[in-house]
């Protein structure tokens, strides 16, 4: 019976874990820093883009595609400082 309890209480724990987790993921998906820095780094490889000429327009057209892509590579070191911060900050 003892053994039953603590494989209950380790499960029960693990979950609460995960739910912490789970927690954290959705509220860095919805912070305004998230949102903002797709914005922004989607808005400099556009910009940068913009001021060379372009022949193939259709080739340009994968640079805010570029850019969201690049800015997600950067967001776990971004995810990392966010949660960091106190909790009035995370917002």
């Amino acid at each position: 019976m003892s053994e039953e309890l603590t494989s209950f209480d380790a499960r029960i724990k693990a979950i609460e874990l995960r739910n912490l987790q789970v927690t954290k993921d959705k509220a860095w998906e919805v912070s305004l820093m998230r949102r903002l820095a797709i914005v922004i780094m989607t808005y400099i490889t556009t910009l940068l883009t913009f001021m060379m000429p372009q022949k193939n327009w259709y080739i340009a057209a994968f640079i805010p595609v570029i850019g969201y892509w690049v800015s997600n590579m950067s967001l776990p070191w971004l995810k990392r400082k966010w949660e960091n911060l106190p909790a009035r900050w995370r917002k």
